[in-house]
Parts: structure tokens; sequence; C-alpha cells
């Protein structure tokens, strides 16, 4: 059953999404605005990092054939909720900015020279997760102190099913491979996030990223 939308949903939805998330939206904007866009099979692809870009794309672009090919159904799913997807800073590796539908990935999080179709296959994970956040707050459900743990839960879920579809056994999305961020925990770690958009050096990240790492579960 999809909850109703009342006035209370959509003073929640202003409240995360508008205010509280002013600093994403403020980063997403940007982005918008300085970094080239490349159509990527019906997604605007961007990188603020000329080093990355054509990498970037390419892991995108075989990132969305994975998910079309193996799982039609959560790929419409990725098509209606993310319309664009950005080589971004993100504390669990990747983020999901409804207002806008963008889908922020940390490519540092989801490379590994040794293995890249697997790092491809978590990419596409990522992508499934942050759709996921999009899905459940377009049927009315928004992710809260109460909830948030069973919310995340859902979201990791999907992307543990979606890689099982690939014929993965073990997942990153695994209840014992998951942690939660201590409680006021976040917020430090988000504008350390932040001033390492304008510090970080990409030039050595070009040739080989950092291998694929952990995924948190949110806590804000």
């Amino acid at each position: 059953m999809i909850p109703k939308r009342g006035f209370r949903y959509h003073c929640a939805l202003m409240w995360r999404d508008y205010l509280i998330g002013l600093p994403g939206l403020f980063f997403e904007a940007v982005s918008h605005l300085l970094c080239p866009i490349e159509m990527t099979k019906g997604f605007r692809v961007m990188d603020p990092w000329p080093e990355t870009r054509s990498h970037f794309s390419k892991v995108v672009d075989a990132a969305v054939d994975v998910i079309a090919q193996s799982d039609p159904v959560r790929f419409r799913r990725v098509q209606a909720e993310i319309r664009s997807i950005v080589n971004g800073p993100a504390i669990v590796g990747s983020t999901y900015g409804r207002p806008l539908r963008v889908c922020s990935v940390d490519l540092r999080c989801f490379s590994d020279p040794d293995s890249p179709e697997l790092a491809v296959q978590l990419f596409a994970s990522a992508l499934v997760r942050e759709a996921t956040v999009g899905h459940l707050a377009n049927r009315g459900i928004l992710r809260t102190r109460q909830n948030r743990l069973r919310f995340d839960h859902l979201c990791c879920e999907e992307a543990r099913r979606f890689l099982h579809r690939l014929g993965m056994t073990k997942t990153p999305y695994d209840p014992e491979c998951l942690t939660t961020l201590p409680r006021g925990a976040f917020w430090g770690i988000a504008m350390k996030e932040i001033h390492g958009v304008f510090v970080r050096n990409s030039a050595p990240e070009a040739p080989a990223e950092t291998k694929a790492g952990a995924h948190n579960e949110r806590k804000q």
C-alpha cells in the first residue's frame, strides 16, 4: 500500500531535500553549469575532473549496459529515478539527490585495476541502490530517524539481489559487510568530503583508482 502524501510528507520532503540538502543541491547545480555533459543511453554523465572524465564515461556506459541486459525491471527503475550521473564525493560511495534526480558516484570507490569487470558490476549496483532511494520517495516513503535502518536495508537489499542476478554469491551489501556511521559522525565526514573536492588531485587517479571500498549504511 502506498502511503498517503499529506501535508507532513511534503513538509518533510522540503526540509530534507531543499534545506538540509542545500549543499548537495549547490554541488549538483555547479556540476551542471561547469562540467561538460555527455549523454549515455539517456543519462547525463558529468565529471568535474578532466583527467578521469573519459574513464568515468566508459564505466557508466558499461554499468548501464550491465543493468539493462541482466535486470530489465531494475533498469526501468534506474531510468525513472536517475537523470544525471556525476563523479563526485560520497560518504558511502554514492549518494542520490532527488530534486534534480542526480546520482553522485565516487569513482575512487568503484575501481579495481585487477578486476575491471567487478568494478563495473559494483558501480552498477550503486546505481540500483540509489534509484531505490528515489523509488521509495516516489511511493511516499522518506528516510527518517525512526525508519532509517529499515530504509537503508531495503536499498542495500535491492543492490544485493541485483548482484546475485549477476552470479555474485558474496556482496558488499551482505549484512556482515555493512556498518552504521556513529551518531553525529555524518556531517563531520560530509564536510571533509566537500573540502576534498577543492583540494583533490585527480591526476594520479586516472590510470588506477583505489580499489572498491566498504559500503556503509547512511546515518544522518
